[in-house]
């Protein structure tokens, strides 16, 4: 009777130990599948911040794919992502080359004549502005310039023989996305002579309404 009951007790052990190791199993198993699952359906899992509206183009990750390209008939040009509206200002007083909103109010650029030699000359009658903040050195068609940053405005500013190019981008909703888009400006800004059909074509503009000329891509960002 010893030997029986001791032979009954190592099969149900062995029953038990074979039970386990099926549902060990059986959970490896499960757990594999949904983590191959969610590598192929990378999309299928989002982020609650993916549903913010902000009322801007969310083009964050690819916004250099799709640009459009600007030049201004006082003889510069850049590259801005597609469905941002450029309108230039055609009034103009005589020391103002340039007057450009961009998505208004969001961007702006002013060219005007100046008595500042370079950025930092301009800089430092400017010091309410750059309190506490970021100010940064960068380059703008080979120009020596300065960014200067803050929580919801950013100012890029450079001088070229007595003439100050001021770039201001703020926006309170969306900072990163018009951050993303003024270092596409800024990168590709370049000094050329327009074209004839691009001084042409501002010729035929000027005969219409002032305040509707706009160079715009496929879509309006508010």
């Amino acid at each position: 009777m010893t030997i029986k009951d001791d032979t009954e007790i190592m099969e149900e052990h062995m029953k038990k130990k074979v039970t386990a190791i099926s549902i060990v199993a059986i959970v490896s198993l499960f757990l594999v599948v949904l983590l191959i699952t969610l590598r192929k359906n990378p999309s299928e899992t989002k982020s609650p911040l993916g549903q913010e509206k902000t009322g801007e183009k969310d083009v964050l990750s690819d916004t250099s794919s799709k640009l459009q390209s600007y030049q201004d008939p006082s003889g510069f040009q850049f590259s801005f992502p597609e469905g941002i509206v450029i309108q230039p200002e055609k009034n103009l007083d005589q020391s103002t080359y340039a007057k450009l909103t961009l998505s208004s109010p969001t961007m702006q650029l002013n060219v005007a004549s100046t008595q500042f030699s370079s950025a930092d000359d301009w800089l430092k009658t400017n010091k309410d502005l750059v309190k506490t903040v970021k100010v940064t050195d960068i380059k703008i068609a080979d120009i020596q310039g300065k960014q200067i940053e803050t929580k919801d405005k950013i100012v890029t500013v450079f001088v070229d023989t007595q003439t100050l190019f001021e770039f201001t981008t703020e926006s309170r909703k969306n900072l990163p996305y018009w951050k993303n888009a003024n270092d596409i400006i800024v990168a590709s800004f370049s000094f050329a002579l327009p074209s004839d059909e691009n001084v042409t074509n501002e010729q035929n503009l000027d005969t219409g309404s002032e305040s509707d000329v706009t160079f715009e891509g496929e879509e309006i960002v508010e």
